[in-house]
Order: structure tokens, then sequence, then C-alpha cells
């Protein structure tokens, strides 16, 4: 009420008003004040008002076309964006001058002039803007290096996206340490901002600093508040007393008893939170039953509940290499909600009739209850698929792997792209250290459980649509074809052919091709980055990816709260009504989970290059196959698949091993072998900088 009355007063008088004269216009009582204030600055971020700071507040015309809202996006290499908050627009690229006091992160207000053309005929019009206010900070905290001056203390951000120093006063950490800074306000982009240190981490090499520093640098929890806790305890209490008593009603709600079925899950090998439970059984000659139970989390965190707003703010589950920052306590995310074997657990299921070559003919969700009979890992699962199954269960699984591949072949009949990657996974041992790299290859035991989760997430869509029922669906967007055709020319220029990329059939035969290509992996990493991002939205717009009109995420809540919000949506006995927020949602999730991805990387990535760093320090060098990617006369780029890292062996190091750099290959002066791209050879780390997160390798040889 407020803020309509607000903006029609605005509009009404046309010259800006302060704080007084507005509550007087509106006629507010006294204790009206603060809900003023709350609507202003709400406003104010939204970019529908301007606050000049001698004359008060004033409307934005909406016919000034010259001012839009959005976030700065910078990357590691300094290049920044403007991304218009509407998502229409093409990103507009800036000139640092043009960020004034913005961060990476920040919702700014934008001036955006006409194109003007460069000075080349063949230059595009590029529009000239300039951030005219911050909005909002997406950070004030940062992580750094201390480094001490002559005259001043700085601070250095361990994120490059960062592209400024902080000015702090003496303080009693050393220099190197890692420290926590916070950003004091910062107005002038003359001068450097202001700083004062909150925590010191310690020094960089010191046990456990090094992951301490990325929680802090992507803002994750470090514990959960008192009274979420508290609430999961009462959860987990109630339940034990159901099971003491034998109260526990399985048929509450209109719960379905399961527990009879052969039910089973599949996870990696060290998992604790089991999402889905499968189970199948032979209908008729032609037709399966397949049950994907997932676990019921809706039973336990209510909306509104601390359990739910805590979720709710995390946005999801993180996975930094030597810890998990859950999503859930651990009470529910590895006890209550956990599909762990032998116990009575709650689920939603998608129950589907389907045919033998994978048609899905009829499809039902309702709450059940479910009693796993076996937990297998990946491993086990594939080692049963190799030989003949000798009981009832490894029958079940080899009858599910069969019509999982037939609903694959389905799938990429109609036009799913194959884009899925060899994982690393980083082994630490008790002292926080690489003990071992393995490398998880995409195999049927894999693809047995994507087919069915992706089946359950497709149906589910379909439901929510056709209700027209408001919930999260997973988009992804077209790519721009700009960038497929300067991709195209990158590949022909590996001497591959590669037809209009417009096609998703020449898509689909390219990919074929770069899997069995020596380039394939690097080539394939480079179409990845032509694709956009996936975000949720509540409109339904399609998966280019998965080639999907509908697409959303039903089958992990325990790790991602768009799964918790369309489990409530589906079961939702209304049908329609009001979006409830589900834009902004929609938004705070993808960032969230943007933000985790990240971290999850950068926590991979630091254990690894101190791992190499001290492989650099041994009399005896340890050699990689490594892949050359790119060819440069600054040097080979290379890619160590065992490891999941990539890094360069330096110009100095060829030249010193007899080679020269001709029509961007290295050849040998004395015959030895030709250095190109996609060539494969071995290395061995020389040299680490953790700062730059960038590693130098020299030629095994030449050890």
């Amino acid at each position: 009420m407020i803020e309509r009355s607000l903006l029609k007063e605005l509009a009404r008088g046309g010259e800006p008003m302060d704080f007084r004269a507005l509550h007087r216009r509106l006629k507010l009582l006294p204790e009206n004040s603060q809900a003023l204030q709350k609507v202003l600055e709400h406003l104010e971020r939204e970019g529908k008002i301007k606050h000049f700071k001698k004359r008060g507040y004033a409307l934005i015309s909406p016919r000034a076309q010259d001012e839009v809202t959005g976030t700065i996006q910078v990357s590691r290499k300094g290049e920044a964006v403007f991304i218009n908050e509407k998502g229409s627009d093409t990103p507009v690229p800036l000139q640092p001058s043009a960020l004034r006091t913005a961060l990476h992160g920040d919702k700014v207000l934008l001036r955006v002039e006409p194109p003007h053309r460069g000075r080349g005929k063949s230059d595009k019009a590029m529009p000239r803007a300039e951030v005219v206010k911050i909005l909002q900070r997406a950070r004030i905290r940062f992580v750094g290096t201390l480094v001490k001056g002559r005259k001043e203390d700085y601070v250095e951000p361990d994120d490059s996206r960062i592209r400024c120093r902080f000015c702090v006063p003496p303080d009693l950490a050393g220099a190197g340490e890692k420290v926590v800074v916070e950003m004091l306000p910062w107005e002038n982009c003359d001068e450097l901002p202001g700083g004062r240190i909150v925590e010191v981490l310690g020094a960089p090499d010191a046990s456990g600093v090094d992951m301490l520093s990325i929680m802090h640098q992507y803002g994750l929890p470090t514990g959960f508040p008192e009274n979420v806790l508290k609430e999961a305890s009462a959860l987990d209490a109630e339940a034990h007393r159901e099971r003491k008593s034998g109260s526990a009603d399985i048929h509450g709600d209109g719960r379905e008893d399961c527990r009879s079925h052969t039910v089973f899950t599949i996870d990696p090998d060290d998992a604790k939170d089991f999402d889905d439970a499968l189970a199948i059984e032979r209908e008729s000659e032609n037709k399966w039953r397949l049950w994907v139970h997932i676990a019921d989390v809706s039973h336990f965190v209510r909306t509104g509940s601390a359990l739910d707003t805590e979720a709710r703010r995390r946005g999801n589950s993180t996975y930094m290499v030597d810890r998990v920052v859950p999503m859930l306590p651990e009470v529910l995310s590895n006890g209550l909600c956990s599909l762990k074997p032998d116990v009575d657990r709650l689920t939603r299921c998608a129950e589907f009739l389907i045919s033998d070559d994978g048609k899905v003919l009829k499809t039902r969700f309702y709450a059940a209850t479910i009693r796993s009979s076996r937990r297998f890992t990946y491993g086990e699962a594939m080692e049963i698929l190799r030989r003949k199954p000798v009981s009832l269960l490894e029958n079940r699984l080899h009858d599910l792997s069969r019509l999982a591949q037939n609903i694959r072949r389905k799938r990429m009949a109609n036009g799913s792209l194959d884009l899925d990657f060899p994982e690393t996974k980083i082994r630490l041992d008790d002292r926080g250290r690489v003990s071992g790299v393995d490398v998880t290859q995409n195999d049927a035991s894999h693809q047995l459980v994507e087919e069915c989760m992706l089946l359950a997430n497709e149906a589910v869509a379909r439901n929510l649509q056709n209700r027209l029922q408001p919930s999260l669906f997973r988009i992804h967007e077209d790519p721009d074809q700009e960038k497929l055709d300067d991709y195209r020319e990158e590949v022909r220029a590996c001497r591959i052919q590669c037809g209009h990329l417009a096609s998703r059939v020449e898509m689909q035969r390219l990919l074929a091709v770069l899997k069995t290509h020596p380039m394939g992996k690097a080539l394939r990493i480079r179409f990845l980055r032509t694709m956009k991002r996936a975000y949720y939205s509540p409109n339904p717009t399609g998966h280019f990816g998965l080639a999907k009109t509908y697409y959303t995420h039903f089958t992990s809540p325990i790790r991602r709260y768009a799964d918790l919000v369309v489990h409530r949506a589906l079961f939702e006995k209304k049908k329609g009504g009001a979006s409830g927020g589900m834009e902004e949602l929609g938004k705070h999730l993808s960032s969230t989970e943007r933000n985790s991805a990240e971290a999850e990387q950068d926590s991979k990535r630091a254990k690894l290059l101190t791992y190499l760093e001290e492989l650099g320090k041994q009399p005896k060098k340890t050699a990689f196959d490594a892949m050359i990617v790119e060819c440069r006369p600054m040097g080979c780029f290379v890619d160590v698949e065992a490891m999941g890292i990539s890094g360069l062996v330096p110009a100095s190091i060829l030249r010193s091993a007899g080679y020269h750099c001709v029509s961007g290959r290295w050849m040998a002066r004395r015959g030895g072998p030709v250095l190109e791209t996609g060539s494969r050879t071995r290395v061995s780390p020389i040299r680490v900088d953790r700062e730059k997160k960038q590693v130098d390798f020299t030629l095994a040889t030449e050890v």
C-alpha cells in the first residue's frame, strides 16, 4: 500500500522530495516511519527511484531508456560486462574506468549511450556505458593476503575478479598471512577502498587455511544457527519415539506402502545422503513398471520453519574437496531423510509404465514408504552389470540397465546432446593432503541412474505445466549463433570436418567424433563454453542441452532447495494460483548454485596446486601423461587429464630443450618429436603460483 501511494505521489510531484515531505504527503503515522524507509530503500535497489543527497527522492521515468538496472560480472582476466536484470539484452562490455567503484557481482544502475562504431570498417557498433550508482553490494567481506608497505598496509584479494586492493590500518597479523577484510564505504574511484581486518586465518601453508579461505571467500557458512539445530533435533526425537512405540503412521497423507518392492540405491562410495532409490518389475511381455523414489524432505521441512528459512538462504549443499557444507543439518541429510537400507523411509514417488523400447505409457505421483534392500556403490553396480546376475536383486539391476539404455537411445534420437565428461575425485590422507586422484567415467551404472532421474524430472515438469502450477523449472537457453560460428572455425582449424552448428544433428555428430579424437576433450570443453549457463525460472522455456520442452529438478531435495520447492508444488492440491515470488527465488537459487560450483572448483584446484608444488620440490620428479591443447609463442598449454588440471610449458623451457616455434608448432632442432595441438607428451611440475592459481610444467625428458 505504501509503495503504490509513494510511486503515485512522486509521479504527481515531478520534483524530488525528502523523507519528511513524503511522510507528510502520504499522511503516515509516526509508527510508519520505519516501513516508509524500507520501501524507499527497496525501490532504490530496484532502480525505480533515485536519491539525491541534498534534494531527496525522485522517480526514474520509465521513458528514460538510457538507465538500466542489473549486475556487474567480471572475469578472472579482468574483463567486465553488465548483465541486465531482465535477462533480455546482450551483456554490455565495460571499460575499467566505467565501473567506478562497482565490484564483481554488485547490483548497479547503468547509463547506456547510443552505440558508436570503432575506427575499422568491420568494427561492431558498441554501446557506451557507465555505472551511475551502486544499488546493492554483492558482498563487503573478502579473503586476501596481507601486504606490509612502508607507509600503509593493504590486503590483496584472492579472488582475481575483485580488481582492487584494500587499505587497512596496521594490524597484528603478519605479512603474507591470509585475512578476512571488511570493506568500508567507498565512493571515490580515484582512491583505493579502505577496509578493516575482521579475522586472521593464518599462514597460507598452514593446515586447513586453504579451505577456510575459500569458505570465507564464497561466504559459505561454517555451522547452523541454534534454532535450526533445535528444530532438527526435535524432529529426530519425535521420529525416534514413534519408531520405539510402533506408532509411526506409514499411511498418513495417503501414503502408499511400497516396502514389499525390491528397492535399491546406487551412489558414489563416499556418499552419506541418499536422495533417490529405484525399483523395477516386469508388468507384461513388453512392459515394465519403474518406481523412482525421492526422499520426502517436504514432510520434515515445513514452509516458513527455521529449517526451511535456512535451507532457502543456503540454496544448496556445497561439496568441497575435504568437507560438505550441507543445506540441511546432518540429522536430516544423513539421517531422517536419507534412503538408507533396512530402515523405513518416506518418499515421493514417480511411478512409470514403460514399454521395452523406453516409451513412457503412463505416469503417477504419490507419497510412499519404502525399505531399501541394498545400497550399491557405482563400482559395485558396474561390476554386477559386467557379469551374469546371480540373485533376484542383481537380475533387477540388469533389467533396469537394459531399460535405461533404451530410454537413453530414445533421448539421443530426440536430439539430446551427450555432454558427459570424466570427473576427477581427489583423495585426501588424514592430514588433508592429496593421496591420489581418481577419474570417474560415465559408465552404464551412472547412466542407469541418470536416465531414471531425467525421466522423473521431465515427467514432473510436464505435470506442473499441464496444471499451470507455479513452480521452478530448469532452463537452458539456445546458444548464440555467433559463438557457434567462431567455435566451428576453431574446430576446422584442427582439421576436423564440421558442418553448420545451427543443426542439432551436426552438433551430435561432432560431439561423437570428438569422443575419440586426440583433441577431443579440449574441444568438447570449448564447446561447453559456447553454451549458456542453465538456471531456474518460473517460466518453462525449455532445456536446449537435453532437447526437452519442459524440465525441472525433482530428484535431489536433500541438497537442492529448488527440488524441495518442486516437491511442494507437485503435491499442491489447488490448481494454479499466485507465483509467490518464484522469479526472485529462481534468481537467488541460480546465484547460490553458481557460487557453490565456483567454490568447489577452487577447493579442488587449491589442493592440486599444493600437491603439485610439493612434487616440484622433490629431487626425483613425477611425470604425468599430458595432451597439448594449444601452442603459442609463449609456450605449450597442456592438459593433465589424470589430475584434472591444466598448465603451461613455458617457451624458456622449450627453448632450453632445443625447440623453436614455427607456424604454431614447436619444432625440435635435433629431430625430436614435434609439439603441436593434439599431440601427447610427458610433463612434470616445476613451478606453482597459488595466488594466481597457475602451474608451470617442464618436459619430463628434460628432468
